[in-house]
């Protein structure tokens, strides 16, 4: 058994000799290799994989890369200053559409587009009544 144990031993060694690597080398891809573990973990919890993270990340070096404000489905707010029966109120509509455009975001509801931070569009329900309440205050 000894000798068993020793035979085995002595070709484990023989199969590191052969890899040429000094142990501080071993040690360093040993480390490398835990890195990329990590990050192969870390694609696999984003859903991203490595090919795609490339094109990302080639799409944002050409200035390809947009980071849309909200998705189609989302809740957007509006602001009305001059219902003369409801008086000033804020009201909200779900995002069927974004565009971009030269000048910025624009979110329709179904029947027209409007841009992102004007009377018809922002994207919380504070946004609009901050906007309101400035408009109001400077009526």
């Amino acid at each position: 058994m000894l000798e068993m144990d020793a035979l085995q031993s002595i070709d484990r060694l023989a199969e590191y000799e052969d890899t040429g690597l000094s142990p501080a080398e071993v040690m360093e891809l040993k480390f490398k290799i835990e890195r990329l573990r990590a990050k192969v973990i870390a694609y696999e919890k984003s859903g991203l994989f490595p090919d795609e993270v490339v094109e990302l990340a080639q799409a944002k070096r050409d200035g390809r890369l947009v980071v849309l404000p909200c998705k189609v489905g989302d809740t957007a707010y509006y602001y009305i200053d001059d219902d003369e029966l409801a008086g000033p109120y804020v009201g909200e509509f779900t995002v069927k559409g974004i565009q971009i455009l030269s000048d910025g975001f624009y979110l329709s509801d179904g029947d027209c587009w409007d841009k992102i931070g004007t009377q018809f569009a922002y994207l919380t329900r504070e946004e609009a009544e901050k906007a309101l309440k400035e408009r109001e205050n400077n009526a």
